[in-house]
């Protein structure tokens, strides 16, 4: 039993412990707001406030978690043991020299993304806007490291008080933006396609297309038996976020109730896991998001739970709001579009906090580690640097025990040119990180 001493006891701190305690480190844990309540030799005490005692694992509380207001906040940084910290103590008696508690709430509550920021061309919040990006620590799962180090703290004052780290896992996923790049897609789209084709000069392209719609030449974007058969050689058991087939201008998959859709759809669902891709546009509507999910749900008869939004548009809490509202339990889009790492500080899911309302909320977020588009389009890789970054990161979610989600595209893994060599990363990836 872990006991737990406070001055004071918020939602916040009712939060934070059970997310740290309970879902995280496998913990019992009772808070306490005198010390008369803790008898020595019946479990571990961690001193959380201002008052340093001779006996327990003192952390000094930065009074982050005793405030029930948003403000304008920009924690001090520092480092321990060569790792970055949040909310470095004054106090020379502390056990750990930072506030941990304090950090580990303000990274996954994504406190600074309630505070005033410039959003990119799609209303995103990104990279450079973040404390991590700012410091150039994007790619550390600060979190984990956090989380270690508190667990090697109880384990020396407190030896057999705490359970073993849980082992690191790994869960591939795929965004189905368009389930084929020429097929079926109809003789207007493809006419207009080939036509474009031609007067950009795009004749290579002209004649892959008519190869695929006139012939047996397989799709550019059909990797799917490819996909399989990685998944049979490392175990894997991925997960599918299907586009709705919303039509517009970033918006450009094949409407569901199509034949060829709604067998592929199927097809999927009798061996993975899938969840819905909402559209663009609906990360703005919520009366778009409601629809998609209906649609999405009478496709498969099946209510939906897990969801991914197309180009990674979030705003917290807006769009976390609009999911709840309409039965989502599960979110897979905390990550960022331009680069990989972590955008809350960890690869380990966990419960959605509403900092406005002040509440934990049923919605789950499985942070985003790595994408394919961030590797090639948007930090211009090459297939070695990918690789080397993919592998340091890999790395240290193993060596603390968190986890990997990865995000490929199925136009990433089929013949298009200009992915070339990109299955070879993708496969270092998966030898790497399974």
């Amino acid at each position: 039993m872990i006991y737990l001493l406070c001055s004071n006891i918020t939602q916040r701190h009712r939060y934070t412990f059970n997310l740290v305690f309970n879902r995280w480190l496998n913990a019992e844990y009772q808070i306490i707001t005198s010390a008369d309540d803790y008898e020595p030799g019946k479990g571990a005490l961690i001193v959380y406030n201002n008052t340093h005692r001779q006996s327990g694992i003192f952390i000094p509380s930065s009074g982050i978690l005793d405030e029930t207001a948003i403000r304008n906040l920009i924690p001090e940084y520092g480092t321990y043991l060569s790792k970055p910290i949040l909310f470095p103590a004054v106090e020379n008696h502390s056990t750990l020299p930072y506030d941990i508690f304090s950090a580990i709430f303000y990274m996954v509550s994504r406190y600074e993304e309630y505070m005033p920021y410039t959003p990119d061309k799609h209303g995103r919040f990104e990279v450079s806007m973040s404390y991590a990006g700012i410091r150039g620590v994007q790619h550390v799962p600060v979190v984990d490291y956090w989380l270690m180090q508190l667990r090697e703290v109880i384990e020396q004052f407190y030896p057999g008080e705490i359970a073993k780290q849980e082992p690191y896992t790994f869960l591939p996923t795929y965004d189905i933006d368009q389930f084929w790049c020429y097929r079926h897609k109809g003789f207007l789209r493809n006419s207009a396609g080939f036509m474009r084709d031609l007067f950009k000069g795009k004749t290579r392209e002209a004649g892959i297309r008519l190869r695929v719609i006139f012939s047996s030449e397989k799709d550019p974007f059909d990797s799917y038996e490819y996909q399989d058969s990685l998944h049979q050689k490392y175990a894997l058991k991925p997960i599918y976020f299907i586009h709705p087939g919303t039509y517009g201008t970033f918006d450009k998959n094949i409407p569901l109730h199509k034949h060829a859709v709604v067998k592929m759809v199927q097809a999927l669902a009798k061996k993975y896991t899938i969840g819905l891709h909402p559209s663009y546009c609906s990360a703005e509507n919520p009366d778009l998001l409601q629809q998609e999910i209906k649609a999405f749900s009478d496709l498969t008869g099946t209510p939906v739970s897990c969801c991914r939004q197309h180009f990674l548009r979030i705003h917290i809490p807006d769009t976390y709001r609009n999911y709840l509202a309409c039965g989502i339990t599960h979110d897979y889009s905390l990550g960022w579009a331009s680069d990989n790492g972590f955008r809350a500080g960890t690869g380990r899911s966990f419960p959605f906090y509403d900092l406005k309302k002040e509440q934990e909320t049923a919605l789950i977020l499985h942070p985003l580690t790595m994408m394919d588009g961030a590797f090639k389009n948007y930090k211009k890789q090459s297939a070695k640097e990918a690789m080397q970054e993919a592998e340091s990161m890999i790395n240290a979610l193993k060596e603390t025990g968190s986890s990997c989600i990865s995000l490929w595209h199925n136009e990433s893994l089929g013949s298009s040119k200009r992915w070339a060599g990109w299955k070879e990363v993708y496969e270092f990836i998966l030898e790497k990180a399974r």
